[in-house]
């Protein structure tokens, strides 16, 4: 073997040193362009969560506003608003709701509360905006007997002829509300708050103290990715624009805020979570860079890195299929019912788990009409109309031909499952596939409850089949909850 010269091994050596030079930069720039991928894609994540859950929240108002609305019809039928009976009905109301107090007003704004008070709110806004015959929700009051800070539901009260004859509503702690939001997310390692359109705040947690009475004059001193989204961010609550920005102050507890616009007063509902926290499911991809950048440094382990991660990949790949509907994308049925029982087999459960059983109606009907083709298309549209209603926490599989089932974990009340298949159901009639020349996509839902129905997957399984035979043989397009079967309170979709 010939003998390199001095001159030959400067030469490779002066070769290789550039070489790793140029490869370093690359890498880094990789890196680089990775690290802004990941930042999008979690930035992409924590606003689909926060809308989701800016969704469950006007849920949970809009069915407050309903509670309110159905004294109110019938205080309107009554000859004297403040009489006895009326006034008793008031406090058995407030005992049973979640209100601090309900308050009946006739139109000057003089009224009675739950509590046997007597009351004024002809000089509150909320009381004047609500003889419009609007639905309103207050700004924050202060309550001297409860020390604390309350925000107030009023609807109008009608008689007979449609007039307003005054004002039915109650205080509600709406921290109590925005407290149960996110708590399912990232373990909860993040919080929540609302403000107006000003920056003042809403509505937050007592124990996040950094932020004050004001959430700009509170981040003035935050630092942003960018110099120009400090400002940006006031002008989307002015405007009412979502978004999420990085907050990057201290590098070490860089966090990300996210904010969506409530429908209420120009309020913005936010989210605010430890950027090590929100970035943690695509912690690999930090540590592909480590281990990437070390075994560049070595030809040979490069070599044996790339090797295994060419079968990391592949088996990925096979993994992905063995688990994967071909044809929709969603779990497939074995993977299904095999997730969905560890779940239910390993948790120790405080909330609700919801198992649905979901059949398209007529989809027989629609192959032999429109043809095989046009039925998976209809079948991956449906797969993916379920993935956009469900969280991505959910578990949504392919069981059979036309049949599909989903785990919707962790609901905090009942009414919430019934509360999300009636928005699904409305959501559903919105989808308009050219080919089938019009006709709206129908389906029926079976659902069961753990723990209130039974607890392990093979008997929620047999009671949410129960409920799909139940809503099928009722006349389909409509979804029933098994514990309403023996209630006999079957939910009809229209």
């Amino acid at each position: 073997m010939k003998k390199l010269s001095r001159h030959e091994l400067m030469q490779y050596g002066t070769a290789i040193i550039s070489f790793l030079i140029v490869m370093t930069f690359t890498l880094l720039i990789f890196f680089w362009f990775v690290q802004q991928s990941v930042d999008k894609s979690v930035q992409n994540v924590l606003q689909k969560n926060t809308l989701q859950q800016k969704d469950h929240l006007e849920l949970v108002l809009e069915k407050e506003y309903e509670f309110l609305e159905n004294p109110a019809a019938y205080f309107g039928t009554t000859s004297d608003l403040f009489s006895n009976d009326n006034l008793q009905l008031l406090a058995e109301l407030a005992s049973s709701s979640s209100y601090h107090r309900l308050m009946l007003f006739s139109t000057d704004g003089i009224g009675r509360s739950s509590d046997g008070k007597k009351t004024d709110a002809s000089s509150r806004n909320y009381f004047q905006k609500t003889l419009e015959g609007r639905r309103v929700i207050s700004s924050p009051l202060s309550s001297s007997v409860d020390n604390e800070t309350l925000v107030v539901l009023t609807v109008p009260v009608y008689d007979k002829d449609q007039n307003i004859i005054g004002v039915f509503g109650g205080s509600i702690d709406v921290t109590e509300l925005t407290t149960m939001l996110f708590e399912d997310l990232y373990s909860g390692s993040g919080y929540s708050f609302i403000t107006d359109s000003d920056g003042n705040i809403i509505s937050i947690e007592s124990t996040h103290n950094e932020i004050r009475e004001n959430f700009f004059t509170s981040s003035s001193d935050w630092v942003f990715q960018t110099s120009e989204d400090g400002t940006t961010l006031q002008e989307d609550f002015k405007q009412g624009h979502a978004n999420c920005r990085k907050i990057t102050a201290d590098l070490s507890h860089a966090r990300y805020i996210s904010y969506q616009p409530l429908k209420y007063n120009g309020w913005m509902l936010c989210y605010i979570i430890p950027a090590v926290d929100a970035r943690q499911p695509f912690a690999f991809i930090n540590n592909f860079e480590i281990i990437l950048f070390a075994f560049f440094i070595c030809n040979v382990l490069l070599l044996i890195f790339a090797l295994w991660k060419i079968n990391q990949k592949n088996q990925t790949l096979l993994l992905r299929q063995a688990h994967t509907d071909a044809l929709t994308g969603l779990l497939n049925k074995v993977y299904a019912e095999h997730t969905i029982s560890e779940w239910l087999r390993e948790k120790d459960f405080e909330d609700l788990q919801a198992l649905m059983m979901i059949d398209m109606d007529y989809f027989k009907q629609i192959n032999d009409t429109y043809g095989h083709a046009t039925g998976d298309q209809v079948l991956k549209i449906f797969a993916g109309f379920l993935k956009e209603q469900f969280r991505t926490t959910d578990i949504i599989g392919r069981v059979g031909g036309d049949e599909f089932m989903i785990l919707m974990k962790n609901v905090r009340l009942d009414y919430s499952i019934h509360l999300h298949l009636q928005k699904l159901y409305t959501n559903l009639q919105n989808i308009n596939i050219p080919e089938l020349n019009g006709q709206k996509l129908s389906c029926s839902i079976g659902c069961a409850v753990a723990p209130t129905d039974a607890e392990s997957f093979s008997q929620l399984y047999r009671l949410a089949d129960h409920a799909l035979y139940t809503a099928k043989h009722n006349g389909r397009g409509r979804f029933v909850i098994y514990h309403d079967i023996k209630n006999q309170q079957e939910t009809v979709l229209s």
